[in-house]
């Protein structure tokens, strides 16, 4: 019994999606922390960049400034999506509220903190 390349998890082709290369991504970046014990942030970073420009580059489409920054806007996506995108946006992890309303004993308070 022969395996079908069609049954690989990772494969050259499936890298060329947005769920292969996130997947990439993450994979990459939790073996990482795994083996080492410590989370980087700069790994899922530069992983994201590298995997964007290398599908980029095997394309040929870094040939022009606005494919350039195509590019870079895919590594940043990239990077949102291994690290959690809703992290990134809020100043408190998920699950942690901040009051809102009326705080007792300040008569001026403002609205925008």
């Amino acid at each position: 019994m022969t395996v079908d390349s069609t049954e690989q998890f990772v494969t050259t082709t499936s890298v060329l999606t947005f769920g292969g290369a996130s997947l990439l991504v993450v994979i990459v970046s939790t073996a990482i922390h795994r083996l080492t014990g410590r989370v980087w942030i700069a790994v899922p970073f530069v992983l994201s960049v590298l995997t964007a420009f290398m599908i980029a580059g095997s394309s040929n489409q870094l040939a022009t400034p606005l494919q350039w920054l195509v590019t870079v806007g895919n590594a940043a996506l990239l990077f949102c999506t291994a690290t959690g995108a809703n992290q990134l946006a809020t100043e408190r992890p998920a699950g942690q509220t901040r009051p809102h309303g009326l705080v007792k004993g300040k008569l001026f308070v403002s609205w925008l903190s």
